[in-house]
């Protein structure tokens, strides 16, 4: 992964778009170099650096998709992220934020996701699809990595918050699955 810009962590959407932006920027600045020196130097636009440019336009494409479709998306609040954190802390979760989970239908935008006892609790504020849709879509992720729970998605942050408080306070059943949930889990990310 590029240096900084991890998946699942605080402040990602953020580091992704300036990344992916000046990538894209790079791009637009390199095939118009390309093509403006062969139009200069041969007096016409049909030439081998046309051509260049050209084939550059498909890698350059790849980074532009990734930058427009990251640019709905903004960073969650910090001050909630880091309250979820402090409520996890010593016990076997992990707490990822900033997950743009993507799909063949498209995107779904969840701020924090909690990982704990084989379990998912996610906080999935203002989205576009309906929550049994990004819920059933975690009990898929949960399935293919061998975990028998179902995924929790809450709208509400404040009920986010008391079932992350009331699963603090429980048992800490250290999940066999853990490592697995987060490969599916962050392989289905932007």
């Amino acid at each position: 992964m590029r240096r900084g810009l991890n998946k699942g962590t605080y402040g990602y959407i953020v580091k992704y778009k300036k990344w992916f932006g000046l990538i894209s920027l790079f791009w637009i600045l390199w095939i118009a170099v390309l093509f403006t020196v062969g139009c200069l130097i041969y007096q016409t636009k049909m030439n081998i650096w046309t051509l260049f440019a050209v084939l550059f336009v498909l890698p350059a494409a790849r980074s532009w998709v990734a930058f427009i479709v990251m640019l709905p998306y903004h960073s969650g609040d910090e001050k909630d992220y880091k309250h979820i954190q402090r409520l996890m802390e010593g016990k076997s979760a992990r707490v990822y934020a900033d997950l743009v989970i993507t799909k063949y239908e498209g995107a779904m935008y969840l701020p924090i996701v909690v990982n704990f006892d084989d379990n998912f609790y996610a906080y999935a504020p203002g989205q576009k699809r309906p929550l049994s849709e990004i819920r059933s879509y975690l009990n898929q992720i949960l399935k293919s990595a061998g975990a028998g729970t179902k995924a929790m998605v809450f709208e509400d942050y404040h009920k986010f918050e008391a079932a992350v408080i009331r699963m603090s306070e429980g048992a800490d059943l250290c999940g066999r699955h853990m490592d697995e949930m987060e490969n599916q889990l962050l392989s289905v990310a932007l």
